[in-house]
């Protein structure tokens, strides 16, 4: 996934207002109603800060038919992309490790069933 993120303010002229990254993601069933979901993104050199470091993020979906559970552990502090790419200073190896879950529910048209 090759990302760019503009930011306006930025706290040095050594650093670059449009930042590149290049993402990678992975899902992979690991049970018929369990899937593995896997997110890292890679930031080019001397564009940040060196206190900011890549976001990993880890995590499953549960699938039960008509909802989805989301179970997820990432080092980035932020959710949208500025953030979570360019402003991440959390370190897995340090154990900054942040814990997220969302649940989405499946709606048929036509009303329930």
């Amino acid at each position: 996934m090759p990302t760019i993120i503009h930011r306006n303010l930025i706290d040095s002229i050594k650093y670059a207002h449009d930042v590149f990254s290049m993402g990678v993601g992975l899902k992979k069933k690991i049970l018929p109603s369990i899937t593995l979901n896997v997110e890292y993104f890679w930031v080019a050199p001397n564009q940040i800060s060196d206190q900011f470091v890549d976001p990993l993020s880890i995590g499953i979906d549960i699938n039960t038919g008509w909802h989805t559970f989301q179970l997820h552990l990432t080092n980035a502090t932020g959710t949208f992309e500025k953030a979570a790419i360019t402003e991440s200073t959390n370190k897995w190896s340090k154990g900054n490790i942040h814990f997220g879950f969302n649940l989405s529910r499946e709606f048929q048209s036509g009303g329930f069933h």
